[in-house]
């Protein structure tokens, strides 16, 4: 009875073993797939966040893109706004230099014809003076008075 006792324990034990052994068995396979598991999610992690990095950098590279192309309008834009003020300014003083310029042309016209009529009056006074009074005055006048 006690070699059936024993032999029942010693059966209990290997039973016992053999399911202890199959539960190591699955608990390692569980480990194993946790460990793939674990370095499956840090490396997804770990892409993660390089790609935030990646995307963070595109961003950046971006805002001061844009950034400096919209210094560069503000610019354009500003030597736009400073030529049409200065041609505004040029159309608008057009008429006033069309008429300074018509007044000097009325002005010249007006100095032609007192130029001319000096002109005649000297040439008259020395036809005068030649037919009157030529052999009156030294000849020193009347170069003075022609010149």
């Amino acid at each position: 009875m006690e070699l059936l006792i024993l032999a029942v324990v010693a059966f209990g034990f290997y039973k016992m073993n053999k399911k202890s052994n199959e539960y190591k068995q699955l608990a390692d396979e569980a480990q194993t797939k946790l460990d793939t598991y674990v370095k499956a999610n840090q490396s997804a992690e770990s892409i993660v966040e390089q790609a935030k990095l990646q995307a963070q950098t595109i961003v950046d590279q971006a805002n001061n893109q844009s950034t400096a192309m919209m210094n560069e309008a503000n610019d354009s834009l500003y030597t736009l706004q400073q030529q049409i003020q200065e041609r505004e300014q040029v159309r608008n003083s057009i008429p006033d230099l069309t008429e300074q310029a018509n007044a000097l042309e009325a002005k010249i016209e007006r100095s032609k014809k007192k130029v001319k009529e000096v002109n005649l009056l000297c040439k008259n006074a020395l036809a005068a003076i030649d037919s009157n009074f030529r052999d009156a005055l030294p000849k020193e006048n009347i170069k003075v008075m022609e010149n």
